[in-house]
């Protein structure tokens, strides 16, 4: 046996040998595929044929584990908030997925709003994407907030927003206004 699969994802009667009995052309082996809930690539399990009597040129097999899970679903942890710039704050900005996946997940963040993302403006962002590790719930990126020596009057405003996140579907909160005093 080999392939991309593990002994998580399925369960067989022939992982040593299989024996074909006496009279007989062929045998048989069970596969039980196991439902692991976690969103992943199809697997494959190959499946190699041994010994005196096996064909060279059909001893190869392989199966396909098609993933039926759905993608999970990412949102901010935050909808935003308000922030004095003469408190020159740090703010982490999380992502958050629904379930653990079994694929890395990618999320762009598009800034818009009245307020100037910058060195020497009104915000920095650290990343213009947060990449959630495989595994992980979460991940985070730095929204730096500044004192750019201009009043904010109106308040401005720095929006960010999940666009096409890659390895999830975008879920409850997709944006987080901040609003800068």
């Amino acid at each position: 046996l080999g392939g991309t699969a593990t002994f998580a994802d399925f369960s067989s009667d022939a992982v040593l040998s299989v024996t074909i009995p006496a009279g007989s052309a062929d045998g048989s082996i069970t596969i039980t595929i196991n439902d692991d809930l976690l969103h992943e690539d199809s697997e494959l399990i190959n499946f190699y044929l041994s010994g005196d009597h096996a064909d060279p040129l059909a001893n190869n097999h392989t199966m396909t584990i098609v993933d039926n899970d759905p993608e999970p679903l990412v949102s901010f942890t935050t909808s935003g908030g308000s922030q004095n710039e003469t408190d020159t704050a740090s703010i982490l900005l999380t992502a958050q997925l629904s379930v653990v996946s079994g694929l890395p997940t990618v999320v762009p963040i598009v800034i818009s709003g009245d307020a100037s993302e910058g060195i020497d403006l009104d915000y920095t962002l650290a990343a213009a994407q947060i990449t959630i590790p495989v595994g992980q719930l979460g991940a985070s990126v730095l929204l730096q907030i500044l004192d750019d020596l201009d009043p904010e009057v109106p308040h401005e405003k720095a929006i960010l927003t999940i666009t096409n996140p890659i390895g999830a579907v975008t879920g409850a909160i997709p944006q987080a206004t901040f609003t800068i005093a």
